[in-house]
């Protein structure tokens, strides 16, 4: 299951809220014009529902290639692969992550980079 964060949920309304108007003015057009409003509402909301989409599986797949760079470079510039005493790889991320600053006030154990919480069976 994908977590996402306030700032996504904040995109998909924001998403969500342009698209609608989007079809309500498609709508006004084509009453303006003398066709049908109600089908080139349903027209519009239909079309243009998988492009709001698109986006958002843009951006989340950006943020996720910036996470593998990263990674690549640094094991690319020496730093090899993490230890495996002090340190784990985030399985979300990818990132290297010292033990001691996982846990969160709650006691879960959490990224600090992508802030997704780790289960347990990927820290043994």
């Amino acid at each position: 299951m994908i977590a996402l964060s306030n700032a996504d949920w904040l995109l998909i309304g924001a998403i969500a809220a342009i698209h609608l108007l989007s079809c309500v003015f498609v709508a006004a057009l084509a009453a303006r014009t003398g066709r049908c409003p109600v089908a080139w509402f349903c027209i519009a909301l239909v079309v243009t529902a998988p492009l709001a989409v698109v986006i958002f599986l843009i951006r989340t797949r950006r943020q996720t290639a910036g996470g593998e760079a990263s990674r690549t470079a640094s094991e690319a510039a020496g730093a090899g692969p993490v230890p495996s005493g002090e340190f784990r790889r985030c399985p979300h991320c990818g990132k290297a992550i010292a033990l001691g600053v996982m846990k969160s006030p709650s006691g879960v154990n959490v990224c600090p980079n992508c802030r997704l919480v780790i289960d347990r069976e990927h820290l043994a």
